[in-house]
């Protein structure tokens, strides 16, 4: 049988169109060749070989593979309608490469339809290694950045120790593509390509998809990625300056906060001790200028200086009790409150009345404190600047509040005037605010004093955040 019967009975039976006017060389079904074994063929490059194996890719470049490897193909003139999965013989000029071989100006025969070959399962390390140049291949990746270079869709992917490209041809583009977000996990089946220049990446392989349908996903990104990392590095540092800040304006309020009570207490002594030294000194000098004249009834002079060192005394103790921190830890708030008086006064005829009304051990120990130091601070300037005759202390519990009311007979002042914006009154309203409550002061000008606290049992919101509220009405 000649060589030119079987080329004619082959092209009959596939049912493929080549028609060559001159062929190149011809068919030599004697001669198949496993695809692996060209590599070693290096003194017959350039020279006729054959194969015979299955398409793994149509296009151009055609893919070949068989059981040894896999082979690049291409045709002097356009190729045959193919299938992934044609069993085909394909005779051309062999081109050694690097890690596998290509046929050029090939002529091919379609030996049977057959079903495509499954993709050689393998991890980015072994596809490395060379030895699947060229084979339809399946690995997975961490997907780690997305190109789109002249109508195809590069993938750089992490294999773990190993960087690959994944190249496809995303025309027409698909809604699966724009579904492909960084650090997820894809699977990926392809053509493995060592060596592909095109790629310009410094990976060992490019895998050549056919379509976007040669990828998968397998997971989501994971939360702690690096951009979720960098948010929330960014988030604490925000949070640490703020932090910062806060922790910058707390100790300017501090600072404030001592200086006006250092103000308030030179004043005190400006106006307590001071005054009175002033006073005794007077009346000293005058004794002594009437012991010069021989004056004898210098009594009057020394009973007033006795009278000032005593005044002295007594404004003296109560600066410094009311620099001493009170019991707050023990006994009920309406029993400090009478004792704590009682000390200011220190036997002066002055009548305190306590009065309750509820179930006063329901008062929080938190709460307790807040009563103590406002009805401390009420009684206290009651003392100082009313010089009443009684004072009444009444403490209501109710369903869900405290009232603690302190009422004094004294001169009263302008609610309005200078000494409502003064520290004590100004610390008042601070802790009743502090634990979600309210201070209401009524007064007037020789008709007495009402300091009336309403605060709930529990607070309404955090503590901090009140407190700084309240200092910074208080500083405008």
């Amino acid at each position: 049988m000649s060589r030119r019967f079987v080329s004619f009975f082959l092209i009959v039976w596939t049912g493929c169109s080549i028609a060559h006017s001159e062929r190149l060389h011809p068919l030599r079904p004697e001669r198949v060749e496993a695809i692996a074994q060209l590599r070693f063929d290096a003194e017959t490059i350039d020279t006729p070989h054959t194969v015979r194996g299955v398409v793994s890719r149509v296009g151009v470049p055609l893919y070949v593979q068989d059981r040894t490897g896999g082979i690049e193909v291409t045709f002097r003139s356009p190729a045959p309608t193919l299938r992934i999965g044609d069993e085909v013989m394909v005779t051309g000029r062999l081109v050694p490469l690097r890690y596998s071989s290509r046929l050029k100006e090939a002529e091919l025969v379609v030996l049977a339809p057959g079903v495509p070959e499954p993709p050689v399962s393998l991890t980015a390390t072994m596809a490395s290694s060379g030895n699947y140049d060229r084979v339809y291949v399946e690995t997975e990746g961490v997907l780690r950045e997305i190109r789109n270079v002249d109508g195809a869709l590069w993938l750089v992917l992490d294999g773990g120790r190993e960087p690959f490209v994944v190249e496809v041809p995303i025309r027409p583009v698909t809604a699966f593509a724009s579904k492909l977000v960084l650090q997820s996990r894809l699977r990926v089946r392809g053509i493995c390509i060592m060596d592909d220049r095109r790629s310009g990446e410094a990976t060992p392989f490019t895998v050549r998809a056919s379509s976007i349908e040669d990828i998968s996903i397998i997971s989501p990104p994971p939360f702690w990625n690096r951009a979720h990392v960098l948010e929330v590095v960014g988030g604490l540092l925000l949070i640490v300056l703020g932090i910062m800040i806060l922790y910058v304006r707390m100790e300017r309020w501090r600072f404030a906060l001592i200086l006006d009570e250092r103000t308030r207490m030179a004043h005190d002594l400006h106006d307590t001790l001071a005054q009175s030294f002033t006073g005794i000194a007077f009346q000293l000098q005058a004794a002594r200028n009437a012991i010069r004249a021989g004056a004898e009834n210098i009594e009057k002079q020394v009973s007033l200086a006795i009278a000032m060192v005593s005044d002295s005394q007594e404004d003296a103790r109560r600066s410094i009790a009311m620099l001493k921190p009170a019991d707050l830890e023990t006994g009920n708030v309406l029993e400090n409150l009478r004792q704590q008086g009682e000390a200011l006064t220190h036997g002066e005829k002055i009548v305190f009345s306590i009065n309750s009304k509820g179930e006063i051990d329901r008062i929080p120990e938190a709460l307790g404190k807040i009563l103590l130091r406002i009805g401390h601070e009420a009684v206290t300037n009651a003392l100082r600047h009313a010089h009443p005759k009684t004072i009444a202390i009444s403490l209501e519990v109710t369903a869900d509040s405290v009232v603690l009311i302190i009422t004094d007979d004294g001169l009263g002042f302008a609610t309005d005037g200078a000494r409502a914006r003064g520290f004590g009154i100004r610390a008042m309203h601070a802790r009743a605010h502090s634990y979600g409550g309210s201070l209401e002061i009524l007064s007037s000008p020789e008709k007495g004093t009402t300091v009336e606290a309403r605060i709930p049992l529990r607070p309404k919101r955090k503590r901090f955040t009140r407190i700084f509220s309240t200092l910074r009405e208080g500083e405008s």
